[in-house]
């Protein structure tokens, strides 16, 4: 799967998509859409796009793709070419969050994190009490 900013190197092996990243190259666009598979319509309905950074081929006809996770869509039709799937996307907008709930969450990831630490320093000095007993 892919996320928004996080690197994804791929390797790309099948014919289908070596031919799907030629043609990502060659038109200039340098990218691509990754969704995780879905059994019912093939792929999910939400995806990443990919931005192709730099492709390093291989003399047996496969690739090293670096690419970089980009804007996130949602599907609205599929499609097959040339054996890889297509589909037509909307992009999704992130909604920004008002400064009342970033501190209510701020505040709920602080306690949490709280109770972690003390949850984890009940359990050591618990496991330091307990009696070590042999294998017999």
């Amino acid at each position: 799967m892919a996320y928004p900013t996080v690197p994804c190197p791929l390797h790309v092996f099948e014919p289908r998509y070596r031919l799907m990243i030629r043609r990502s190259i060659q038109t200039g666009t340098k990218q691509f859409g990754m969704c995780v598979s879905d059994t019912q319509n093939s792929f999910a309905d939400y995806g990443c796009m990919l931005q192709i950074r730099n492709v390093h081929f291989l003399p047996d006809g496969r690739s090293v793709v670096d690419t970089v996770g980009g804007k996130r869509f949602r599907v609205l039709k599929r499609g097959m070419k040339d054996g890889y799937c297509t589909a037509d996307i909307e992009y999704l907008e992130d909604v920004k969050l008002q400064l009342p709930f970033l501190t209510s969450i701020l505040s709920h990831l602080l306690i949490q994190e709280n109770m972690g630490m003390r949850i984890r320093s009940l359990l050591v000095s618990q496991a330091s009490q307990e009696p070590l007993t042999s294998g017999s």
